[in-house]
């Protein structure tokens, strides 16, 4: 704790220093150097613990459930993804003679393997019910074993047989629950890292090796495309040693089906590893890369050339809940950036590798925190941060300053310039940009421009002082203006507004109060501005660790529309509420929202909230024993115009 509190002052006393180190960055955004650009990074993950008896009672707690609603609130689909564990374990099993059949929460079998047993859906679609209906991705693995009994061989074809019809039941059901167009955008993926659990059971009590995974990959693979053929699915999540990368990839290119009999093996969205860093970023890169070439070579001029590739456990380091002070501030913000450029300027966008495809680079860092309140709080790989508040069985939900870079990533464009001067290479340099546009043929333009400060999980402290100069930038309209976000160890940090309270084990409702103001992401003095002004450059002092994002915007033609789907959901805290909404997709040059209060529906409103913040939940106390009020959410532009708003009251629509 020392060691955090001495980083915290010290970097108050730079943020006031002159700065150490000028750093010019030139940055060409000419048509001809402009390139497509997907956000490949909107994904993170978690998984049970232990005793994993328990699962169902964790996932549907009204812990996850608010870890899941700050999750999706962050703008723009900056994360849209959640790849859980063991999610076929949510699912139990009994004799189809002690159930009702006809009921929408079993399904009964009559022959085969499953014969005379009926499946109980209940705990899995409560669980993925908080998923969805935050508005977020399931990244499917599917992986785990209901009772932990159901199935014991994948070397047996009879059980093999009967894992498919289960899948395929499953993906129908949830076709049924949540729409066909939401169940594609699912990613389905195999067993986490096969190379480790095959030969510990798959530490669910199912014997596999390579041959049986491969047949159960194409079980898989073929049980879900008879239900729909558009159904994302991948894999195989390998460790990385890659036998099992390799040998899927190989069966794939070389191999027979096992269930179709037909060369290759089916439909395959993805091929994917895991890779992580030791408290670094480039260490992800070094270890993630021979396994993709791999890959890459072995599968051009073959049916699987278009297939992407990905690594969707790209953490700084293994071991989620390990104490790191780093974990804590903007020194693991400011790596996620730093991993990103890497690969773009590395792997993505190498000229060494026409057609190589990426499609996801994920941090498995959606789990909570224990919930001790002190030791654990904010230091382990975890998004947001909780404390249980032991007196009044209640618990708070707070952003780290790694939630908030996701934001900052979100205001990049769709196509990107690497024709970038100045700077060494991502791989080397603790000074990175990203630089995008949108496509000039869109309504409005827009531009995003990252720069970050990284010295990883290091105790280096620096300050830069950035000077951007632009040529070739899109021409804007007249009234276009620019905004500017900044993340650093006393920006956008709630972890040191905690550290300048005293690290109290339980917090008064004051000093939460404090904590969620200092977690908005501020702009740097002076902006919104003229969008003109970029055209003379930019400069600004950028601390490391820290990011620094610029988001421009021409006037779109019209106020921002109402927001969708206010939910007001009444926590265990008393007299707190919740409120969440869903912006619109295409309205990205948003000031801030307002949300308005009011003790009655028509009655007077003011609005709540302290300090701009383009998230899309917001944390309201009352002060009353019982939550009661009235609240309306209403968008404002860069240039002060404000959408209309649809009151809703406590009770109309509580979750």
């Amino acid at each position: 704790r020392s060691e955090m509190a001495a980083r915290i002052l010290l970097c108050s006393l730079l943020a006031t220093a002159s700065a150490q180190v000028n750093k010019a960055i030139n940055i060409n955004f000419d048509q001809s150097n402009l390139q497509p650009f997907t956000h490949f990074w909107q994904s993170c993950g978690w998984c049970p613990g232990e005793p994993q008896v328990l699962f169902n009672e964790t996932f549907i707690s009204e812990d996850e459930y608010q870890n899941h609603l700050m999750i999706g609130s962050v703008p723009y689909d900056g994360i849209k993804f959640v790849r859980i564990h063991y999610l076929l374990d949510l699912l139990h099993y009994t004799s189809a003679s002690d159930v009702d059949c006809t009921s929408s929460n079993f399904t009964c079998y009559d022959t085969g393997y499953m014969a005379g047993k009926a499946i109980n859906w209940t705990d899995l679609d409560a669980s993925l019910d908080i998923v969805v209906y935050n508005h977020l991705i399931p990244g499917f693995e599917i992986m785990g074993n209901p009772d932990g009994t159901l199935f014991s061989s994948f070397k047996s074809d009879e059980q093999l047989e009967a894992f498919g019809l289960l899948l395929s039941n499953l993906t129908s059901r949830y076709i049924g629950r949540y729409s066909l167009a939401n169940v594609r955008q699912w990613r389905f993926e195999t067993w986490n890292e096969p190379d480790g659990q095959c030969p510990r059971n798959l530490t669910v009590n199912i014997e596999c090796d390579l041959p049986s995974f491969i047949n159960y990959w194409d079980v898989c693979e073929h049980a879900l495309h008879r239900v729909d053929t558009e159904l994302v699915f991948g894999g195989p999540a390998s460790n990385h040693e890659y036998d099992y990368f390799k040998g899927i990839i190989t069966h794939c290119v070389s191999g027979h089906h096992y269930v179709t009999k037909q060369p290759g093996c089916g439909h395959v969205s993805y091929f994917n590893v895991h890779a992580k860093g030791n408290s670094d970023s480039i260490g992800i890169l070094t270890l993630e890369k021979p396994g993709l070439l791999w890959g890459y070579n072995a599968t051009r001029n073959t049916a699987y050339e278009n297939v992407s590739f990905g690594n969707d456990e790209a953490d700084p380091l293994v071991g989620w809940q390990r104490i790191e002070a780093w974990r804590a501030d903007a020194r693991y913000a400011a790596m996620v950036p730093k991993t990103i450029n890497q690969h773009i300027t590395s792997l993505i966008y190498n000229p060494d590798y026409p057609g190589f495809k990426y499609d996801v680079l994920s941090n498995d860092n959606g789990f909570l925190n224990y919930g001790d309140n002190s030791a654990h709080a904010f230091t382990q790989r975890t998004l947001m941060t909780r404390f249980s508040m032991n007196q009044t069985a209640t618990l708070e939900t707070l952003r780290k300053p790694v939630a908030n870079v996701m934001m900052m990533l979100a205001l990049l464009q769709d196509e990107i310039t690497l024709d970038i001067s100045g700077l060494a290479d991502p791989s080397v340099s603790p000074v990175g940009t990203i630089a995008t546009v949108n496509r000039a043929d869109a309504e409005y333009r827009m531009l995003g421009v990252l720069v970050y400060a990284s010295y990883d999980g290091s105790n280096t402290i620096a300050n830069y002082s950035v000077r951007l100069s632009m040529t070739n930038l899109p021409t804007f309209r007249a009234n276009s203006m620019v905004n500017a976000y900044h993340l650093s160890d006393t920006a956008g940090s709630s972890f040191a507004a905690w550290q300048a309270q005293g690290t109290p084990v339980y917090p008064s409702s004051s000093e939460f109060d404090a904590m969620r103001l200092a977690m908005e992401v501020p702009q740097l003095d002076g902006y919104p501005k003229d969008a003109s002004s970029l055209g003379s450059g930019v400069s600004f002092e950028l601390p490391a660790p820290g990011v620094v994002v610029l988001h421009a915007c021409e006037q779109p033609p019209n106020a921002p529309k109402p927001v969708r789907q206010t939910r007001l959901h009444v926590t265990p805290t008393p007299g707190q509420v919740i409120v969440s909404w869903l912006e619109n997709a295409d309205e990205q040059c948003l000031l801030t929202y307002k949300v308005m209060y009011g003790l009655t529906r028509n009655g007077k409103m003011e609005n709540v909230v302290q300090k701009n913040t383009i998230f899309t939940t917001f944390v309201y106390n009352e002060n009353a024993s019982v939550a009661s009020g009235c609240y309306r959410v209403v968008a404002v532009d860069y240039w002060q115009r404000e959408s209309q708003g649809y009151t809703q009251c406590v009770g109309d629509l509580e979750s």
